[in-house]
């Protein structure tokens, strides 16, 4: 009996083959270091909160003191909290994005941009397409209310489709998809996020919290001389502001470890229950008040609360024992994996069926086919076009220079990286 001996390849050098091995072991060792699988698991729960959201929004204006009243104010606004949702999101953007920086590996710029611009808008672009497929094929009046008729509502403006892929000015991004107006927050913020992470880490971890603050108050006095379509345009350094609490979190994660450690078993239990109330129902306390007294600037003050209830669901993600188990299940897991597909595609899914099944079908018999078809159209969607898109992007970003100075340290000097 013959045992075949594998020969190596001699077209390969040994050099070659180190090399290239240990460009494996470094991206190995940084997605290790990264990475972490808790918060893509928050993510996707959170992703799971604004599909229920946005079917929540179909109930009649007329039933709020019935349905929509109990999904509001009940246990159940736990999985309609839509908005809450995305603040969580820019959140844990802030959070992960600065991770590379705050343990000195910072990225540089065309590395960090292309990696940006394949993981978010090369994606979001193929969902657009999709999205104005739908609205040029089925715009078709059909009964709903106000909010269901901002999409999909006439014939596709083919000027508008052009803004919505450049990210032109102000336009109505609720014309194609209703979830797209935060993916140009995203994108906007992700240009510059380089330099605002840099700062954020320059300054003192309680001063870093006071620039978002200020950033948040540029937008407060903006949105006072402003229309009110042009609340996302304005609101940009709002959100840039929820960035930067994620920074403020990141490179306090051994603090927050600390002070979770010292909590006992009911203050853990007490704080706990604290967050969630706060992080679920100030936006709509504070939306009831915005209702009576009219004006935007109530949304950005209730997103601080938000914003300190998603800070705790961060903490105990990353502390609590319990919590990691849950994120860790594989369903849990399954869902952040897809969590931006499903933001992309669950708003077309849903019109979709709208105008394909109103008046065949009810709401309550659409929700399993909404849910269904939101979960499988993003594993496909996941498969076939995000994940390529995340590998091109890795490819092309590998052949340009890694690592890189943070763009104020390149000005301060080497003590002006993180203050501590």
């Amino acid at each position: 009996m013959h045992v075949a001996i594998p020969r190596h390849d001699p077209a390969i050098s040994r050099r070659e083959l180190d090399m290239t091995l240990s460009r494996q072991e470094e991206r190995a060792r940084q997605k290790c270091a990264v990475r972490l699988e808790e918060l893509d698991s928050l993510r996707g729960l959170a992703a799971l909160c604004v599909v229920f959201y946005h079917f929540k929004l179909l109930l009649n204006e007329d039933a709020l003191t019935g349905m929509a009243s109990i999904l509001d104010r009940g246990p159940l606004r736990l999985f309609t909290a839509g908005h809450e949702a995305v603040i969580l999101f820019f959140i844990l953007s802030g959070f992960v994005l600065s991770i590379p920086a705050i343990r000195a590996r910072a990225q540089a710029y065309p590395v960090f941009v292309t990696r940006r611009i394949f993981r978010i808008y090369f994606p979001y672009i193929v969902a657009l397409a999709l999205a104005v497929s739908g609205a040029a094929t089925l715009h078709t009046y059909v009964p709903g209310n106000a909010w269901f008729h901002r999409t999909w509502s006439h014939p596709v403006e083919w000027h508008l489709v052009l803004a919505h892929g450049l990210f032109i000015g102000q336009y109505d991004t609720a014309e194609f998809n209703t979830a797209f107006w935060s993916i140009v927050v995203e994108m906007r913020i992700s240009l510059v996020f380089p330099a605002l992470c840099a700062f954020a880490l320059w300054l003192k971890p309680a001063k870093s919290l006071g620039f978002a603050m200020v950033l948040s108050l540029g937008s407060y006095l903006l949105l006072h001389g402003v229309p009110q379509r042009h609340f996302i345009l304005a609101g940009t350094t709002h959100y840039a502001g929820m960035f930067v609490v994620g920074i403020y979190l990141a490179r306090q994660q051994r603090q927050m470890s600390q002070l979770y450690t010292s909590f006992s078993r009911p203050a853990k239990i007490a704080v706990a229950i604290l967050c969630v109330i706060l992080f679920v129902y100030s936006g709509h306390f504070f939306h009831a008040l915005m209702l009576k007294r009219g004006g935007t600037s109530f949304i950005l003050q209730s997103d601080w609360l938000t914003s300190l209830g998603g800070a705790g669901l961060i903490l105990f993600s990353l502390n609590s024992e319990s919590c990691r188990r849950m994120l860790l299940l594989r369903p849990v897991r399954f869902l952040g994996q897809l969590s931006y597909s499903m933001y992309l595609l669950h708003g077309t899914v849903l019109f979709a069926l709208m105008h394909l099944l109103c008046g065949h079908l009810t709401l309550i018999a659409i929700l399993p086919l909404y849910l269904v078809t939101v979960m499988v159209s993003s594993a496909i969607f996941y498969r076939f076009i995000e994940r390529p898109s995340m590998e091109w992007g890795r490819r092309i970003s590998d052949r340009l220079p890694q690592f890189t100075a943070d763009p104020l340290h390149a000005l301060l000097g080497p003590a002006g990286v993180v203050s501590e």
